[in-house]
Formats: structure tokens, sequence, C-alpha cells
């Protein structure tokens, strides 16, 4: 435990942050899961192993936000529920899709984690250097990622119809609208 998250009130508010942001990072890696289970046509084995991938680099980042929810005298939430009940993208089906379709949610999925780690960053401030840090270096990494699959998706323009609808439902669940 560190200087700064000696007490308790502060402790606790951490913890509270480092949860959602745990939260959040099991929800992103089983939503990219999804969506790369759902890829179909053209393309799609090549984004697939891409987006399975970036899901993978994922669970090291709950570990890490999970062992320093321990190191502050805490353990992460294992009820499945506790993940459903925090869960931001909780109304978003995802349905069959192309790999054209698939490239613009994928964006807003890394958008999403990254805002919500920089909103984290803020809120923690100097209450916990490491836990900042960790969140720090997290964020570069999925804005590496988010990069990654700009890069492949072109012009960037969200095909209208279904994919629209369930982008702005993540865009709303997330605060990014």
């Amino acid at each position: 435990m560190d200087a700064q998250t000696n007490d308790d009130g502060t402790r606790a508010a951490v913890v509270e942050i480092l949860d959602d942001r745990l939260s959040s990072l099991a929800e992103a890696a089983l939503l990219l899961r999804q969506i790369a289970w759902n890829l179909a046509g053209p393309g799609s084995r090549a984004l697939r192993a891409d987006i399975e991938r970036e899901a993978d680099r994922i669970w090291p980042m709950i570990d890490g936000v999970a062992q320093r929810m321990a190191e502050l005298g805490d353990m992460p939430s294992d009820a499945p529920r506790h993940l459903v009940d925090r869960a931001g993208h909780r109304d978003v089906a995802i349905r069959r899709m192309t790999s054209d379709e698939a490239r613009p949610l994928v964006d807003v999925v890394f958008r999403s984690l990254v805002e919500g780690n920089r909103g984290a960053v803020l809120a923690l401030g100097p209450r916990d250097w490491v836990a900042t840090e960790l969140l720090n270096d997290q964020s570069g990494q999925l804005e590496l990622s988010r990069w990654l699959f700009r890069s492949r998706m072109g012009d960037g323009v969200v095909q209208p119809g279904a994919t629209q609808e369930m982008i702005e439902a993540i865009r709303r669940q997330a605060g990014v609208l």
C-alpha cells in the first residue's frame, strides 16, 4: 500500500474507480469476442484473427487492475452478476455482420475504453500514482489498438442501418455522444 492511499476513504475511492475499469475491460474483451464470432463474408477471417488477438491483449490489463486492487487490500468481485450489473453495453445486440460493418464497432469499443481510462486517471489524480500509471499505460496500448483498426477502416464512414444503431447505443452507454 502506498502513502497516498493510506487512509480508508482514499483507498475505497481508488478501489471503486479500479473496479469500474476492471468491469469495462472485461466487458470489452467479451464484446470483442462476440463481434469476432459473428463476422461473416469476405475479409472476415483476417479481421476475426485481429479482433481475437486484441481481445487476448485485454486480459493482462484486467489482471493488472485486479492486482492493484489486491495491493490496496480489496478483491475484485468474482460474481458474474457484478459484471452484468455494471455493463455499459447491455442493450447492444451483436448480430451477423461483415468486416466493413464490424470495423467501426470495434473502433467505438476501443474509444470507449480509452476515454473511460482517461476519465479514471483524472478522477484518481494524485490519490494513487501507481494506479494512474497503470491506467495511462493501458490507455496507450488501447489507443494503439484503436489506431490499428482505424487504419484498416479506410475512410471511417459508418455504413447506415443496424450497425449504425448499435454504434450509437454503445456511444450513448459510454457517454461518448
